[in-house]
């Protein structure tokens, strides 16, 4: 492991910023299936591509993968793929992406911005690496917690579609240009009425906020690749 950051101090306890090497790929595997074992809607974290996708994330030149560790243990995790499947994206005008993802936290940790704080931090080295300020984000769309997240970092809905045989919202996001919504036409969606959400990506609406509370997701008009 390469530590890349030092100690700090949140909510009373200390942990350390890393940045993981193919050396951690058991460790990385087994904290992955941990994660996905221990959640009631196992939908919304899938790791059956798994042993295809890990590796490229811990090569520094294909991807990147940080975690958290409190006491010498993986508390959570966040990922970033360079060379994304171009039908991932699924993109106009030939923009290829980044693709961020792979969010994990252990449950006792949640809630207290390690995630936002891990994406903060692979979001600077990508650009750092790559150049490329374009990434891309997949979220189940009743998956509150991933969506509250990419919302909060800047991220955009784009598009609906299946992936991975699950319905998914497509986020994106230019890390260095950042989108202003124009909120003068608003529609409400409840989280689970995905035909209506897909004719709003089709007629030109972008998603860009969730309200938990009356679990609804928010569209605004506007074009996001201009």
């Amino acid at each position: 492991m390469i530590v890349c950051k030092k100690e700090a101090s949140e909510q009373n306890f200390n942990y350390q910023i890393e940045q993981f090497s193919y050396a951690d790929f058991s460790v990385v595997k087994a904290f992955f299936g941990s994660i996905h074992d221990n959640l009631k809607e196992k939908s919304h974290f899938i790791i059956a591509d798994l042993e295809e996708v890990l590796p490229s994330l811990l090569y520094g030149d294909k991807g990147l993968l940080f975690g958290a560790l409190h006491e010498d243990e993986i508390i959570a995790i966040q990922g970033m793929d360079f060379l994304p499947p171009e039908d991932v994206a699924a993109l106009p005008n030939d923009l290829r992406a980044l693709e961020i993802g792979w969010t994990a936290v252990t449950a006792e940790f949640r809630n207290i911005g390690l995630a936002k704080k891990l994406s903060h931090i692979i979001e600077h080295e990508a650009y750092r690496k790559t150049n490329n300020p374009s990434i891309v984000a997949t979220v189940y769309p009743e998956n509150i917690i991933g969506l509250s997240l990419y919302f909060s970092l800047g991220y955009i809905g784009y598009k609906f579609m299946e992936h991975l045989e699950r319905p998914r919202i497509f986020l994106y996001k230019n890390s260095q240009k950042p989108f202003i919504a124009n909120n003068s036409i608003l529609k409400y969606v409840s989280y689970d009425d995905y035909k209506m959400q897909k004719k709003l990506f089709d007629s030109g609406y972008l998603c860009v906020s969730i309200d938990v509370k009356n679990r609804t997701l928010q569209f605004v008009k506007g074009n996001l690749f201009n």
